[in-house]
């Protein structure tokens, strides 16, 4: 008796397709967050790259002095819930080079962050531009 329900429920393939999706999901889910991540965080760098270039930009052209070169580009970095840092560099010395540098907390950056890998650590972008003179 004992051993003919245990072949039966051998035999009975009903409901192991959600069984195994069960086994799966997660693994899906978690890619999928990771995706996600990745896409924001490589979003948002190069966001800050794009203004970080501009910046300098106008700064080298003589369009913006240092004050309104970092309000500049605090204006122009989307409100993402993210506190960007900025900091604009003007030539120092000998140099005609300025720098605008931008960063923000990875904690921030990152929407999904379920293993708690980038609660540490900082997004850095910097671009140096040659003065036009």
């Amino acid at each position: 008796m004992f051993m003919t329900r245990v072949r039966k429920l051998q035999q009975d393939a009903k409901g192991s397709t959600a069984v195994e999706f069960a086994f799966i999901a997660p693994l899906l889910l978690m890619m999928l967050a990771g995706m996600a991540q990745f896409g924001m965080g490589y979003f948002v760098r190069n966001h800050m790259q794009d203004v970080a270039r501009e910046t300098s930009r106008q700064f080298a052209i003589g369009a913006l002095n240092e004050a309104q070169a970092e309000s500049y580009a605090q204006s122009s970095l989307l409100n993402l819930g993210i506190n960007y840092t900025v900091d604009v560099v003007p030539p120092v010395g000998g140099s005609e080079d300025v720098t605008t540098s931008i960063s923000a907390p990875m904690a921030e950056v990152t929407p999904f962050d379920f293993l708690g890998m980038f609660q540490n650590g900082t997004m850095q972008v910097a671009v140096t531009m040659r003065t036009e003179t």
